[in-house]
């Protein structure tokens, strides 16, 4: 079954404060909650909508993925799809790669010790000497 929109399911403009939104869940959470409809079913399901909804909604970054994506963007949490809210690209391990551009020397360690097991640094430290001053009056 598809989803029903979270604003529509809270009654609410998409522009709702966190306080509006608040108040219409608290107000559905009441008519629908399981200890006052024990023998309804649809309310205990409507209730869980409702605090899903409640959910998505309060946290700024949901409801900005909520806003953009629908509930597509949201469903990239549970282990699929984009990413959703930081499930990485499809759930693929990520590993940093040296780029062969930049050489092989850009990416070895700096640190005496640290790269080489003779204990010497893996690089050619650069040495910066004074300049000689020239005299133009010699000249």
């Amino acid at each position: 079954m598809a989803k029903q929109d979270y604003y529509k399911l809270l009654d609410l403009p998409r522009n709702a404060s966190e306080a509006d939104i608040k108040k219409a869940y608290r107000r559905l959470a009441m008519k629908f909650h399981p200890d006052r409809n024990p023998d309804d079913p649809e309310a205990e399901h409507r209730f869980k909508e409702c605090k899903e909804a409640y959910e998505v909604l309060c946290d700024s970054q949901k409801r900005a993925i909520y806003d953009q994506f629908g509930h597509a963007g949201l469903e990239g949490n549970r282990g699929g799809g984009f990413g959703g809210l930081g499930s990485g690209a499809g759930n693929f391990p990520v590993r940093a790669k040296a780029s062969n551009r930049m050489g092989a020397a850009a990416v070895r360690p700096t640190m005496p010790g640290a790269g080489a097991p003779s204990g010497r640094p893996t690089h050619t430290p650069m040495v910066m000497r004074p300049s000689k001053p020239t005299d133009q009056a010699s000249r």
